[in-house]
């Protein structure tokens, strides 16, 4: 059976309307942006390959991505959670914090509240055991009109699938 895993999201570069990060609503950049205007983030999905949770913030390094990554699994029995409702849509998310600020947020938001804790919960069982990609990290890249996945090793490069691997 497959683990959970985190993938990391490449998105802004040579987009003239940027996909936003976390929700869609405004990119929060952790740092300074990088020069082509780049940013990266992180997913963790679950073995049937939906989003459990995602980054709170995008970085303008991947490798700094990655170790943002790697702390909030290794660090997981440290985070507490919260669960809270949009006061002016009334959506719900959730979001886990450690001790300097949001370590994770939800993928999407809840019209019920016994949804968002149900993902929160989902999320909860699989990141401790999620495989965290190391060097050879798979980047979904956000540039273009459509996903492409990339993997940095070219024996794992995909033989075939949306686009084309770079």
């Amino acid at each position: 059976m497959t683990l959970p895993r985190i993938v990391l999201v490449e998105g802004g570069r040579g987009r003239t309307a940027p996909t936003l990060w976390p929700h869609g609503d405004q990119l929060q950049l952790a740092g300074s942006p990088a020069r082509d205007g780049s940013w990266y983030g992180w997913r963790l999905l679950a073995a049937n390959n939906r989003e459990l949770g995602r980054s709170p913030v995008a970085y303008a390094d991947v490798t700094e991505c990655e170790q943002a990554a790697a702390r909030m699994v290794t660090g997981f029995d440290g985070l507490t959670t919260n669960v809270s409702a949009d006061s002016v849509r009334g959506l719900w998310r959730w979001r886990l914090d450690g001790d300097s600020g949001a370590v994770a947020v939800s993928s999407r938001l809840y019209l019920r509240q016994r949804e968002c804790v149900y993902s929160l919960r989902q999320f909860v069982q699989a990141a401790p055991t999620a495989a965290i990609f190391d060097g050879a990290a798979a980047v979904v890249d956000l540039t273009g009109e459509l996903p492409v996945l990339r993997l940095d090793r070219a024996s794992d490069a995909p033989s075939s699938g949306v686009g084309a691997a770079r």
